[in-house]
């Protein structure tokens, strides 16, 4: 196996994770606005979009009874990715360094 195979597989999670948690906050947009005006997302590529989604992410009582199923296993998926996260980059970093 090439050494950059592992980097570029931990580049597409982190990518993915970014994409699920990126459409959870705009359908958020449609589903709760007064949240999403308070998690304070900007259109287009901006560090308050990483916070926000860190943020709904992180809080615990964010799911509420009136959002969609698809919104809420959006949310539960990104929570997994982000938690799982560590560990992904951990191991690409391992076999990185076994394969050079």
């Amino acid at each position: 196996m090439h050494p950059t195979v592992p980097l570029f597989a931990a580049v597409f999670y982190v990518w993915v994770y970014y994409a699920v948690a990126r459409s959870a906050i705009r359908q958020l947009r449609a589903v709760d606005p007064e949240y999403y005006a308070y998690l304070g997302p900007k259109p287009g590529l901006d560090i308050r979009n990483s916070l926000a989604s860190g943020q709904l992410l992180l809080d615990s009582g964010v799911l509420k009874h009136f959002y969609p199923q698809g919104l809420t296993r959006k949310i539960a998926l990104a929570r997994w990715m982000l938690y799982v996260g560590p560990f992904v980059l951990i191991g690409a970093t391992v076999l990185f360094v076994r394969a050079a």
